[in-house]
């Protein structure tokens, strides 16, 4: 097929009804990139032979060698159904975990998905994660069932049997697209679990309509497929083939080609109950026999004869070069005569073309869900706002309103530009090139509304702009969150390559230049100002690794310092920050990540030789509950006293409440340190957005304004949920503690809390949402101790890590007050205030730590969950790997109808690097795991445990010289801080003469 020209593609863009937005998901090597192989070798781009080995939207070199995407990539396709055309704008997106923000930025593009299968591997943990993408993001999805060749060549199953397993990974899928759905049903008919309440978990699922949530053949929303052998098909075009040859209405043989039916052969009716009279289904018979024939002639036996025979009654036109290499190349000659029957192009884009939306029939929701961000509703925008929604439904070209997401910002080399390509060599030209810019970035974008056009002036709207501000005041002044650009280039993006457009009609994804300047990662450009920035992008991986970055030439930091910024802009994942101590740091989702960053900044943004630090992984601090055994698993009630050294009662009190007094002995601080309820740090980490706006809103003077009722609700709904929560860890040791918080730490959205405990002192707790105070020292006083407590949980004692799941309960705050001053002594009054305010600080910030110290400490690790697909020749290797890296193993399940087993383990993140590397060696390959983060978990061992007890001593010695892992994560943290580290360490060290040789 010829390849489609630019002035056809511009020629499709005018008709939004004609467009197709759609990206391919799917799990890591489940087949995503070979699949656009295939759909834009249709297009005559690249070649049919080369598709699935060319892999061109894999346009960077790192991506070729490791064989995975590692960036969301979009080309424009032309289809022709029947005698309609259409333009689809297809996206490939990453399937490993650590480029999750890049699918994320492509399915907000989008408003249809192909959801990508293996049938051997069945649904796999990333398959969960874009399904649920998708979902939040309300796309319609059709499913793609790949690597069916995998079956027959790998398993050797037979075609019932193939038909039982594809059966069960279609029942998979829509397992999980069930449970998204009855979550969302329940969530808007208000039951959530409750340990209170008992509700039926039945009411509002039946009044809802499901018929066409499921992924099912006879829909049309399912196609089968070999992506690497070019063929695929959906049982219409079976339906079609057979309803005149067996003369049964096209219809219902579509209805009953999926499924438990068969045909009876006297009668010639299509009956039910195949399995149960040993019959064999439609599918199996009429399609499943066919294709294992084939593969069986051609692929397998090599039979030339059967082959040839097999070609001829299906009016093939097979090359004399593919017949001649048959028995030396089966798979180019099968390649050859599947794609030709049933080519995979057009069994994907006609379903893409028929079941997904076009751009115009974009749905409400989505809408109102882009406009309104998670603590807004769409009612409480301002009425032009809300107006804006009718421009978005009708994705008008013509609306005088133009309207354009940005999600990312991609860097391009120079020499890719259009306006850079190889010419005839000029002196003029050659001077105009070496003077730009090695790197330019294009906007990854989409028009919603109205058309876009090359000199265009349009607002850039940031995340926090409020166009309530704008259109009530009626104001034309400057906003911090709004600036002007002008559209300086509009291009069409093409794989690998970028083809200039003068405008842009809504409805397409096109790239946009000149926004390097005014947009860092993702922002919203519009024509009108009563437009409200599109709600952030939901990313679920979250940076985890971090190492330091040094250039090796001193001279070369200014070089580091700008090729940073440019990481930083290129990638919306990647996180460039300066820490205190001066280190220029990168923090990453992943190791693949981290090297993808490293060498983007070495080769392309800096340009410059740089030194990276071994990888930096956070640690958290925390307190437990004392325990009742020792190491050796003995009573620690029943043992001496003097082993409770440890645990020392400070100033006689014996809960472990520490005393704490000013310089000036003008106020005193008593402070106990409790471990929080598991169920209530949970809480506490999910609604850290919803933390942070809470305590920003304790400092207003002023109730909220009415645009924030409906976050009002919500924070009411967090109350009530920490309270069962901490009702349900014990009513009398937690009675009243969600009225009496006093602030969540640290930086005021953390999992730690600080409680008001006295009973002198009855301050407004943080759910007043205004404080208001006429006493100015209370005032003062009292956000000095917060400001103790936020400076204590965000480095502890041990290594100066954030805490974790801590409670500090201020039991008794004594302070007492100045003598009354005079009006000439105001100032001095002030000033001995101010002075106070900071002596407080630092008691405030030494009771917790103090009080921290006082009960038993423990480190946390953050912790990986480690999914690892292996054979069972290589399980005691795959054991042998994750027990030497501190894992453990969860559950170990033996896929049905293979010798596979899902192997799910929890592993360490200071362990995890070189864990794929290693697991694949030990494996010869065979093994592959997944690493997706997962929580933190307390390491069980004591950082500070010295043996005491007679049994400890003989079973460990007095020094207790081994492996601590604790200590051993611990020391290396202080070590890279800088701070003290008690280790012996043996210096210039003779060997012992011995004379009794001599003798």
């Amino acid at each position: 097929m010829k390849a489609t020209s630019i002035e056809k593609v511009k020629e499709l863009q005018q008709d939004a009804s004609n467009i197709r937005n759609i990206c391919i998901l799917a799990h890591v090597d489940h087949g995503k990139t070979t699949l656009a192989d295939a759909l834009i070798a249709s297009n005559g781009i690249i070649s049919k032979r080369m598709a699935g080995k060319l892999r061109y939207m894999d346009s960077r070199d790192d991506e070729q060698l490791r064989g995975i995407t590692m960036k969301s990539s979009a080309i424009s396709l032309h289809y022709l159904l029947e005698t309609k055309e259409y333009l689809v704008n297809l996206i490939d997106s990453p399937g490993h975990v650590d480029f999750g923000s890049e699918v994320c930025t492509a399915v907000r593009l989008c408003d249809g998905a192909i959801v990508v299968v293996d049938v051997v591997e069945g649904v796999c943990p990333q398959t969960h994660a874009v399904l649920r993408q998708a979902w939040l993001e309300k796309l319609s999805p059709i499913l793609v069932l790949n690597k069916i060749d995998r079956l027959i060549t790998e398993l050797k199953f037979t075609p019932d049997e193939a038909h039982l397993h594809l059966q069960q990974v279609l029942e998979q899928v829509n397992a999980v697209t069930g449970s998204l759905y009855s979550a969302e049903v329940l969530e808007k008919t208000g039951q959530t679990e409750s340990s209170q309440v008992v509700y039926d978990w039945s009411s509002g699922l039946a009044d809802t309509d499901d018929s066409k949530l499921y992924f099912s053949p006879s829909h049309g929303n399912v196609v089968f497929a070999s992506a690497v052998d070019g063929w695929g098909f959906k049982i219409q075009h079976f339906s079609r083939i057979f309803s005149k040859k067996l003369g049964i209405r096209e219809k219902i043989l579509t209805r009953t080609l999926w499924g438990d039916y068969y045909v009876n052969t006297k009668t010639k009716k299509i009956m039910k109950g195949a399995q149960a009279k040993g019959k064999k289904t439609l599918f199996v018979q009429f399609i499943l026999e066919n294709l294992w024939a084939i593969y069986d002639a051609v692929f397998i036996k090599r039979d030339k004869e059967r082959s040839e025979k097999i070609t001829k009654s299906l009016n093939l036109n097979i090359s004399a070069r593919d017949v001649r290499v048959g028995k030396s190349e089966p798979r180019a000659y099968l390649q050859s005569i599947c794609s030709q029957w049933l080519p995979l192009a057009d069994a994907v884009l006609s379903s893409v073309c028929q079941y997904l939306p076009s751009p115009s029939e974009i749905n409400g929701d989505r809408v109102e869900g882009l406009m309104c961000a998670a603590t807004k509703s769409f009612s409480a925008l301002h009425q032009e706002s809300r107006a804006l929604k009718q421009d978005f439904l009708s994705c008008d070209p013509t609306s005088s309103t133009t309207i354009v997401l940005v999600s990312k910002m991609v860097a391009v080399e120079a020499k890719l530009m259009p306006q850079n390509k190889p010419r005839y060599l000029l002196c003029t030209s050659l001077l105009v090139f070496e003077n730009e810019k090695n790197e330019q970035f294009i906007a990854f974008a989409r028009v919603f509304s109205g058309t876009l056009k090359v000199g265009q002036t349009l607002f850039v709207l940031g995340p926090k702009y409020d166009p309530t501000s704008i259109l009530d005041l009626n104001v034309s002044a400057s906003n911090p969150h709004v600036s002007q650009t002008s559209v300086t280039s509009i291009y069409l993006w093409m794989g690998r390559e970028l083809e200039s457009l003068e405008e842009a009609p809504a409805g397409c994804i096109v790239g946009i230049g000149g926004l390097e300047d005014v947009v860092l990662n993702s922002a919203t450009l519009c024509s009108s100002m009563a437009c409200p920035p599109f709600n952030a992008l939901t990313v679920d991986v979250a940076p985890i690794i971090r190492v330091a970055v040094e250039p090796y030439l001193l001279s070369e930091m200014n070089n580091l310092v700008d090729g940073l910024k440019l990481l930083n802009q290129a990638d919306p994942c990647v996180q460039v920050m300066v820490q205190e101590t001066g280190e220029h740091v990168v923090i990453a989702a992943g190791e693949v990540h981290l090297q993808r960053c490293l060498d983007d900044l070495k080769n392309r943004f800096s340009k410059i030789e740089i030194k990276a630090s071994a990888p930096i992984v956070p640690f958290r601090e925390t307190v437990i509950k004392r325990p009742k055994v020792d190491v050796l698993n003995e009573l620690i009630e029943t043992q001496d006293k003097n082993i409770m050294q440890k645990w020392s009662k400070e100033k006689g009190r014996n809960n472990g409440s520490v005393v704490i007094e000013t310089p000036n002995k003008q106020s005193t601080l008593v402070v106990r340190a409790v471990p929080l309820p598991t169920d209530v740090v949970k809480i506490l980490e999910e609604q850290s957005d919803l933390l942070k706006l809470l305590s920003s809103m304790e400092g207003l003077l002023q109730l909220p304004s009415p645009l924030e009722q409906e976050t009002l609700e919500q924070i009411k709904q967090l109350k009530s949920s920490l309270e069962a929560a901490f009702s349900s860890a014990g009513r009398r040791k937690w009675s009243n503690a969600v009225d009496r918080i006093w602030s969540f730490g640290p930086r005021g959205n953390g999992p730690n809390i600080l409680l008001n405990n006295e009973d002198d002192y009855n301050r407004p707790s943080i759910w007043t949402c205004a404080y208001v105070d006429d006493d100015l020292q209370s005032k003062e006083c009292d956000q000095s101790i917060v400001s103790g407590f936020q400076l204590a949980t965000l480095s502890g004692p041990l290594c100066e890590e954030p805490m974790h799941g801590v409670c500090f309960v201020v039991e008794e705050w004594k302070i007492s007050a100045p003598p009354a001053a005079s009006t000439e002594g105001q100032k001095e009054q002030e000033d001995r205030i101010g002075l106070l305010s900071g002596r407080l600080i630092s008691a405030s910030k030494e009771a917790c730590r103090r009080s921290f110290q006082a009960q038993p400490q423990r480190l946390m690790a953050a912790m990986y969950t480690c999914n690892v697909q292996a054979t069972a020749e290589v399980l005691g290797k795959v054991y042998a790997v994750l027990g030497r890296r501190e894992g453990r193993v969860l559950s170990e399940d033996l896929r049905d109808g293979t010798n596979s087993f899902d192997i799910h383990a929890t592993l360490p993140v200071a362990e995890s690097f070189g864990f794929a590397e290693e697991i694949r060696k030990r494996t010869s390959g065979l093994a592959s795991p997944q690493l997706v983060f997962s929580h933190w978990e307390v390491v069980n061992s004591d950082p500070f445990w010295v043996p005491t007890t007679e049994e400890e001593i003989q079973h460990y010695g007095e020094k207790a010289d081994f492996e601590n892992q604790a200590i051993k994560y611990m020391n290396s943290v202080r070590r890279r801080k800088g701070l003290f580290v008690e280790e012996k360490t043996v210096e210039h060290a003779e060997k012992q003469r011995t004379l009794s040789k001599n003798k």
